[in-house]
């Protein structure tokens, strides 16, 4: 999982993380676990051990995509579970 931060150096590779994230799409919270694989610029990239599936990040990001198109430039693609 990818999120965009604020300060990244509140995260170290290998951190152990523990939250819930809000899906508008489904107009709930979905508690997740994981660790910090890497920091990059002012983002923070996440393996996730438990939290969202694969489903439900499809349907956010086609929520997004519709009520937030500044989001996904226009030449994005969504990924899709062919």
């Amino acid at each position: 999982m990818r999120v965009i931060v604020r300060d990244t150096s509140l995260f170290s590779p290998n951190d152990t993380v523990e939250g819930e994230i809000l899906l508008n799409a489904f107009d709930t919270n979905i508690p997740v676990k994981g660790k910090v694989l890497r920091a990059v610029g002012n983002e923070v990239i996440f393996l996730l051990s438990e939290g969202l599936s694969f489903k439900e990040m499809i349907a956010e990001q086609r929520y997004m995509r519709k009520h937030h198109p500044n989001v996904f430039p226009k030449n994005s693609q969504l990924v899709e579970n062919k």
